[in-house]
């Protein structure tokens, strides 16, 4: 909320304090590398300048003798393409509740002034839409996504009192590892591992 403050996620030291790590942490020292072939899955890219890959002979190998993915790695790429698949899928439904015009700037929220740049839905736009427009809502699964944005603006409050109590240490814990943010950003990223368990993509 003030990027200016320190966050309820991660220590002085940067170590990440929910119980939820985003997947864009549990990552490397792995990313997708994107082909120029939009049909083509995406490929498995190591930054070997992380200090987390070695060729030390003891530590897990990426290939087997027969020059193969051992089954750690197939893991790893099949994480990242199903992390992948989803963020496209994403930006897709995205796509479409831009070109309907669903959100409009917000400045503050129940009192907290917001930095540049956050969005808010338009009520009126969305009480405005055709049906054949809320069918199309429907059927991308932006219901769902236009959800869980409401439900992130209760945690705005949360997050700026948060930040200004971090100014007292004694207070750090009872803003991060027990909070109720992180239980429910845990809730939500189950909801959403078990989705992906049932489609079959991870």
């Amino acid at each position: 909320m003030n990027p200016d403050a320190p966050t309820p996620f991660v220590s002085d030291e940067g170590r990440w304090l929910a119980t939820y790590i985003p997947s864009a942490l549990r990552c490397p020292p792995f990313q997708a590398g994107l082909p120029s072939k939009t049909n083509c899955e995406p490929q498995l890219l190591v930054d070997e300048s992380s200090g987390l890959v070695t060729d030390t002979p003891e530590d897990e190998p990426f290939f087997t003798d027969a020059g193969e993915l051992t089954a750690e790695l197939s893991n790893v790429l099949r994480f990242i393409q199903a992390r992948e698949a989803s963020a496209k899928d994403i930006r897709s439904v995205c796509k479409v509740i831009q070109e309907m015009g669903l959100f409009e700037q917000m400045t503050s929220y129940e009192n907290v002034a917001l930095p540049t740049g956050y969005l808010v839905l338009d009520v009126r736009r969305l009480k405005a839409l055709s049906q054949t427009e809320k069918l199309a809502l429907f059927d991308v699964g932006a219901i769902q996504l236009l959800h869980a944005h409401q439900v992130s603006l209760s945690h705005i409050s949360w997050l700026s009192q948060a930040q200004e109590q971090l100014a007292k240490p004694k207070l750090q814990k009872q803003y991060t590892e027990n909070s109720d943010i992180s239980r429910f950003l845990t809730a939500m990223a189950h909801a959403h591992n078990d989705e992906l368990l049932v489609t079959g993509e991870v």
